[in-house]
């Protein structure tokens, strides 16, 4: 369920130094559903449906691994203090999983949660709250049979920042409104809660900003806020506003230029500019392209 850290890179340069903006940016959780319902299963390559109760099940039993390995964590700590004020101690081996929570444990480095129902989404934050560690939540905004004012409230309330997953997608219950997820920005933007949009596919990214789009054309959230989501909110969620996110003085220069609303499809992007440099737009498509523009029959 921990499958490791996220990273913030910038997407220029030959090395991971080079691209870095903050190394470490969370620890990725996948939380486990206590939610029944139909899903794929990968070792018999086919749909299977659980209950309820056979899904919260399998998450406590899942959670009691993550909640053990915390209070690992918590005990190498204490083993690595008591060995640096106490040189007769034996020697402790180092664990690289247990060194690695350190930060979250700590309060430093957020855990990344993905979770979709609200009633999952309510249980990740409990189980965050009781282990004192700070959460980003990652979500289609489907949400469940809840109102979408109740879990903006809720976020409000407990400080929660949420990263969108596709708005590409249609409800998950069959009597939801088909544009629920669309308006899911919308309402966490009215309470006051800080999110952002993803792509979740490296072959879709260039549809990000058509993601913000959506949410605006059937959704009601408004232009500005939709551009606030893909560049201020994402950099203030991932603590690195100071550097990126909004044109300011002292902050890296990484612009684009675009030849119309950067939000429609029908737009160009005429120049991008990654720390003040200017990044060529040829790609192996580009390059196709200009071979048979200019190709004589």
């Amino acid at each position: 369920m921990i499958s490791g850290q996220a990273v913030i890179t910038d997407l220029d340069g030959f090395t991971i130094e080079q691209m870095s903006v903050k190394p470490a940016a969370a620890m990725v959780l996948k939380f486990p559903t206590g939610v029944g319902g139909e899903f794929f299963d990968f070792q018999t390559f086919s749909l299977k449906r659980s209950s309820d109760a056979d899904a919260r099940k399998n998450r406590d039993k899942k959670l009691d691994e993550v909640i053990a390995l915390f209070d690992r964590a918590r005990a190498y700590a204490s083993a690595v203090a008591a060995r640096k004020t106490d040189a007769s101690l034996p020697p402790l081996a180092v664990d690289l999983k247990l060194a690695a929570l350190q930060p979250v444990l700590a309060g430093e480095l957020p855990i990344f949660v993905a979770a979709d129902d609200f009633r999952d989404v309510k249980r990740a934050v409990e189980f965050c709250e009781k282990q004192n560690v700070k959460m980003i939540l990652r979500s289609d905004a489907k949400f469940g049979p809840f109102d979408l004012a109740v879990v903006a409230a809720f976020l409000k309330e407990k400080k929660i920042p949420v990263i969108f997953g596709p708005m590409y997608t249609l409800p998950s219950e069959d009597d939801d409104r088909y544009d629920l997820p669309q308006q899911a920005p919308a309402a966490l933007a009215k309470a006051g809660v800080p999110f952002a949009f993803a792509s979740e596919d490296s072959a879709m990214v260039k549809d990000l900003p058509y993601q913000a789009a959506m949410a605006v054309a059937y959704g009601g959230l408004s232009k500005d806020d939709a551009l606030k989501a893909l560049t201020l909110w994402p950099a203030t969620i991932w603590g690195v506003a100071d550097r990126i996110g909004s044109i300011e003085v002292g902050k890296q220069a990484n612009l684009f230029v675009t030849n119309g609303d950067p939000m429609e499809p029908r737009t160009d992007v005429k120049h991008v500019f990654i720390r003040g440099r200017s990044i060529p737009l040829t790609s192996r498509q580009t390059q196709l392209y200009d071979a048979y523009r200019n190709r004589v029959p």
